[in-house]
């Protein structure tokens, strides 16, 4: 049942991803009678996201069948009967086992709630310094973990405090350590590090 509970949560990330990709398929404008949508673009999405969206059929039809499409390629368990399954273990004299097949099952039936609960908090990365950092944090963070509990020498200090520099390099604007940088510190605050306003 663990196992399960792995392939959900991996399953949602790929469904997050392809979801996020959807927007980045759909044209920032509003097409033109000349407009040539290149391969891959969504530009019949372009009304879904203006500030005033209005519900119509044809952007409806379309983000229905991409989110379709994004649920059938992404699911890893089609072939099993993992419904019937899991209503099985319910049924064994064994509470652990009922809450965690309840658990699942309301895990499968909540996907699309999961996927647009999850998509809210989604951050798309556009500035190269921003990505720059998500990928310094992605590197750096397993050492960083490893240092806090580690007895440190002076090799480790330095690791440590090299690390700790370019975290408060990047909290504030370039030339004005006055000024947070919001960006990166919700960058940072997404990875598990709360940055505040930092003044050195």
């Amino acid at each position: 049942m663990n196992v399960l509970d792995l392939i959900f949560d991996s399953t949602l990330s790929k469904r997050r991803e392809a979801f996020v990709d959807i927007f980045m398929r759909i044209p920032n404008v509003n097409p033109s009678p000349h407009f040539q949508a290149k391969p891959g673009m969504l530009p019949e999405l372009v009304p879904m996201i203006k500030d005033h969206y209005i519900l119509e059929e044809s952007s409806t039809r379309v983000s229905l069948q991409q989110l379709a499409n994004i649920f059938d390629k992404t699911s890893n368990l089609k072939d099993f009967q993992i419904v019937e399954i899991l209503m099985d273990l319910s049924e064994y004299k064994y509470g652990h086992m009922i809450s965690k097949s309840m658990h699942l099952l309301n895990r499968y039936f909540s996907a699309h709630h999961s996927l647009f609960g999850s998509a809210l908090h989604t951050r798309v990365l556009i500035n190269k310094d921003s990505v720059k950092l998500h990928r310094f944090l992605e590197g750096k963070l397993p050492e960083l973990h490893r240092l806090s509990t580690s007895k440190l020498g002076e090799m480790e200090i330095t690791q440590l405090t090299s690390i700790l520099d370019e975290l408060i390099k990047n909290s504030h604007l370039k030339g004005d350590k006055a000024e947070p940088h919001g960006m990166n510190q919700n960058i940072m605050f997404s990875h598990g590090k709360i940055v505040i306003n930092t003044y050195m």
